[in-house]
């Protein structure tokens, strides 16, 4: 949703969404240091039936951040107009 509220183009938007999704996969493989920030690193325990409070969590406020992320851009793109 933010590459799409960020961009008016549809093919830009799904280049970045890729784009994205690409780095959060491969970004733990690169340094330990990113591995902590990995979306990779919240569906460890999911496969074998174990929900985490803390991996639920973590995707929760991940989700949150990027609405409330796009909610700013919306506002300020129908304030500009």
């Amino acid at each position: 949703m933010l590459a799409s509220s960020i961009t008016e183009n549809q093919v830009i938007s799904a280049i970045i969404t890729i784009a994205f999704l690409l780095m959060s996969i491969f970004l733990e493989n690169i340094n330990s240091i990113f591995s902590s920030i990995s979306i990779m690193n919240f569906y460890e325990k999911f496969p074998s039936g174990v929900v985490s409070l803390t991996e639920v969590t973590g995707l929760v406020s991940f989700s949150v951040v990027f609405i409330a992320l796009t909610i700013l851009v919306m506002q300020r793109r129908k304030s500009v107009k």
